[in-house]
């Protein structure tokens, strides 16, 4: 099976993350996980993602504060919050700081893989209109 793309998932719950590290195998996506911001970011700064699934509340700090700096690192690469934290006000003020999409946790888990290939699609369609263009 192709992979369809690179995914950074980053959770603090262990059980959590395995789970959704099968899932996303199943699916065709090759998956790397981080239980936190500092390890969240050393495997950013040494792999290449197509896409960052973060958990709102990590143990060392934030996921849209984790999503700022990944923005700075990686510019074009699309950004999922995935989260049990339901609350309108976090809500917004997560997705002010950045990011693309926010699913809540367990409701939104049908949705995942199309919102994941849905912006995983748009991000490689972005990057061949900003390619330069060869000359025959």
């Amino acid at each position: 099976m192709k992979t369809k793309a690179r995914i950074l998932y980053v959770e603090d719950d262990r059980d959590e993350r395995e789970m959704m590290e099968i899932y996303f195998k199943q699916h065709g996506y090759k998956v790397m996980t981080a239980c936190d911001t500092a390890e969240a970011l050393d495997k950013a700064s040494k792999n290449k993602f197509d896409l960052f699934m973060l958990d709102v509340r990590l143990p060392d700090g934030t996921g849209a504060d984790l999503a700022v700096k990944l923005r700075e690192m990686h510019p074009a690469i699309p950004i999922v919050y995935y989260t049990a934290s339901a609350f309108a006000e976090e809500r917004l003020a997560t997705m002010s700081k950045c990011g693309e999409a926010y699913l809540i946790k367990p409701d939104a888990f049908e949705d995942i893989e199309g919102v994941v290939e849905n912006l995983v699609i748009a991000k490689q369609i972005a990057s061949r209109k900003h390619a330069p263009q060869q000359t025959r």
